[in-house]
């Protein structure tokens, strides 16, 4: 998904420019008796690595309170209301950055090119 969608380019690394390191994270989704169902993989980058002010200045993480969970649940039964939900894939890659918010991060391991190792991710 991330090669897909455009996520980043590789580049030669800026000098004096933050690369943010990246791991990867493996997990085994299973069902109600403990069958694997499926292995997924998501790639995280290591933000403790960023510098408030200089890599990044305002961070906003779109979750809602569980008052408010509890609020629309409450008036939906009271409504006789049916409730659904979603859940879009890779929507943080549709994001699209500022100039100022470049972000560089180093290839992921065993995704990065063999032709160009020493080239960085950069924002698309």
């Amino acid at each position: 998904m991330l090669k897909n969608a455009g996520t980043w380019e590789l580049v030669d690394p800026p000098s004096k420019i933050n690369i943010v390191g990246s791991k990867w994270i493996f997990k085994a989704k299973k069902d109600a008796v403990g069958n694997v169902v499926c292995y997924k993989a998501c790639l995280v980058t290591q933000g403790f690595s960023q510098i408030p002010g200089i890599d990044y200045f305002d961070t906003f993480v779109p979750v809602a309170k569980l008052a408010s969970i509890c609020v629309v649940l409450a008036v939906a039964t009271a409504w006789n209301m049916e409730i659904h939900q979603i859940d879009i894939k890779g929507a943080y890659l549709n994001r699209k950055l500022t100039n100022n918010e470049q972000i560089y991060m180093r290839q992921p391991l065993s995704f990065g090119s063999l032709s160009h190792p020493h080239k960085v991710c950069v924002s698309d």
